[in-house]
């Protein structure tokens, strides 16, 4: 059976395991099925039951995405910061009866780091991981991924 590697990740439709065979279905769900079994035991999975599997078992997590919560867990800290001397500045402003300029230009500093990090969100949430399949119904139709 020819295997390819995208992004790291095997793309298969299918594999045969000893006494057990593992299917991607068209909907996006994994059947994982035992043959031999005599009354053909079957199971579908949602990847994201998938995923929850993996996290039980200790399957790190993803260098794309560990790499994508690191960059913003950089910005969600130099927010916190440039809040916190905001803070700072303005009580010092408020106390000494002095002008705001500096406060503004660190509030828009804040707006325009937000806006970054509403868009590096946007971005995790929309990107499927590579090789990830999307599923149009879940496991009992109780979900639909949106592509």
């Amino acid at each position: 059976m020819a295997v390819e590697l995208k992004d790291e990740i095997m793309t298969v439709k299918k594999q045969h395991l000893p006494h057990i065979t593992i299917e991607q279905l068209p909907s996006g769900l994994l059947r994982v099925e035992d043959p031999s079994y005599s009354e053909s035991c079957c199971i579908d999975l949602h990847p994201h039951q998938i995923a929850l599997l993996s996290a039980m078992a200790g399957r790190p997590m993803p260098d794309r995405t560990r790499a994508a919560v690191g960059k913003l867990q950089g910005r969600v800290e130099a927010l916190h910061s440039r809040a916190r001397e905001l803070v700072r500045l303005l009580e010092g402003a408020l106390k000494e009866g002095e002008g705001v300029g500096v406060e503004l230009t660190s509030a828009e500093h804040i707006t325009d780091r937000l806006s970054d990090l509403a868009q590096d969100l946007a971005e995790l949430v929309d990107a499927p991981e590579p090789g990830e399949p999307l599923a149009t119904e879940g496991v009992g139709g109780q979900l639909t991924l949106a592509a």
